[in-house]
């Protein structure tokens, strides 16, 4: 699976540092889980889909 939060993030008009800023979190850690390195834990999940405005299940389509 892959996650699509690049996708999204660029269509919300969103930097990494402005989306990481919106989360709490560090801009190496929304590049970390654009790569796929890891994933955010629920919590940043739940508010990445309120920001982006998308269903936590989209975050994990595949990109086609």
């Amino acid at each position: 699976m892959t996650l699509r939060i690049t996708r999204e993030r660029r269509n919300a008009g969103l930097t990494q540092s402005g989306l990481a800023e919106m989360l709490g979190t560090t801009g190496q850690s929304v590049c970390n889980w654009e790569n796929g390195r890891c994933t955010p834990c629920y919590a940043k999940l739940k508010r990445l889909s309120d920001i982006l405005q998308i269903p936590i299940e989209k975050l994990f389509e595949n990109l086609q």
